[in-house]
């Protein structure tokens, strides 16, 4: 962290705005999840305007085709994890943002406390299940969110807030849900057919990146005069051009719009306690069971040759090629679950050994009764 004086001498062009309040945004924590071209430009903005922590979000690697669109990269990085060398970049732009990272996915790799310090979360994502699985998140842990897309030459922002108006899930139209049930098949694996490539070029995802961006500025500062109100959407279009905003409705048979409310802190880390021990704070664990908040896969049975294998991995990293079985080749049977009942094996085991990640956040169910707990 940069001293008063170099950082004075660093802002003093934002100084000169009158609204702009430094000292907010060098204690904000932003969370950006995709670490590909909106990605790359909306950490460039957020290191040069001084957001003191910025967390990335990203399980892919870099090919070289990503470097027409991706300032934060080179040719020397191909190969190596988005969010790595994002943040690493990031870093060197500004030595007062702190900027953490997670090489993996955002639904069951980064605890969900994570999302719920955050004053707000940038969804910089090509896909329509992660959309779903950010907003999903970003509703029950109450934080505001961004969405942005871009195409060849147009781009499009929405803003949502827990709070009011619709959520992204209430945007879906039928086409959508097709196109996402696609990537999805038995107990909710990803199936082989490769989700299209859009064509796209720097120029639009640099206005769409700086367009998300203002508009968590507006929210960190609490503006909520100025940018998108809830629900709203920005589409912009280079060829030929437009702009104008729209107004998304809620819907009101969405299943999106839960709220977690208050948590108990755990002083405890997922390597450190078991099901049966966080059941043992709200009742008998064996009247009891733990909601994890994702799947994890539990084991795959052959109902040919009876052979079992245990996995104990969320269920949405793997994909078709695990069904065959290894001993006869007939198609296995996925046992999956995101409930972890009382007194069993599994409410034994370590949460660290079904998948949980730090900083997660976990419900107990006892007697109709639901309490959350932040872990460690």
């Amino acid at each position: 962290m940069a001293d008063a004086r170099s950082q004075l001498e660093r802002y003093a062009r934002h100084y000169l705005i009158d609204w702009w309040d430094q000292d907010k945004l060098l204690k904000a924590n932003v969370i950006v999840v995709g670490a590909g071209a909106l990605g790359n430009e909306a950490l460039k903005l957020l290191a040069l305007m001084g957001v003191g922590r910025v967390h990335v979000v990203d399980f892919d690697t870099i090919e070289i085709s990503n470097l027409t669109r991706m300032v934060l990269f080179n040719e020397k990085d191909v190969g190596r994890n988005k969010a790595e060398v994002a943040a690493e970049r990031t870093r060197q732009l500004n030595p007062d943002t702190e900027v953490t990272y997670t090489n993996g996915n955002l639904e069951y790799d980064l605890g969900w406390g994570e999302y719920k310090e955050a004053d707000v979360v940038l969804g910089c994502l090509d896909s329509i299940d992660a959309r779903l699985s950010l907003n999903r998140i970003c509703q029950m842990v109450g934080v505001p969110w961004v969405n942005g897309g871009i195409g060849v030459t147009e781009g499009e922002v929405s803003y949502f807030d827990p709070d009011q108006g619709a959520c992204f899930e209430c945007t879906m139209t039928e086409s959508m849900w097709e196109q996402r049930n696609q990537r999805y098949s038995c107990g909710w694996l990803r199936s082989l057919i490769q989700e299209q490539k859009v064509p796209t070029t720097a120029t639009i995802a640099s206005i769409v990146a700086a367009l998300m961006v203002n508009q968590a500025f507006l929210v960190l500062h609490d503006d909520k005069k100025s940018g998108l109100g809830p629900s709203q959407r920005l589409f912009v279009c280079l060829k030929p051009y437009s702009l104008n905003v729209a107004s998304v409705p809620k819907n009101p048979e969405c299943y999106a719009h839960d709220h977690m409310g208050q948590m108990a802190p755990l002083e405890r880390a997922p390597h450190e306690i078991t099901a049966d021990e966080i059941l043992q704070l709200v009742g008998s664990p064996e009247s009891s069971y733990l909601e994890i908040m994702f799947d994890i896969a539990i084991k795959l049975t052959c109902p040919n040759c009876r052979a079992e294998e245990y996995l104990l991995l969320p269920t949405k990293s793997l994909d078709l090629t695990v069904l065959p079985c290894k001993r006869c080749g007939s198609e296995r049977k996925l046992f999956s679950t995101g409930f972890i009942e009382g007194g069993s094996e599994l409410a034994r085991r370590k949460l660290s050994d079904l998948s949980i990640p730090k900083k997660h956040i976990v419900a107990a169910h006892s007697s109709g009764d639901r309490k959350y707990f932040l872990l460690k």
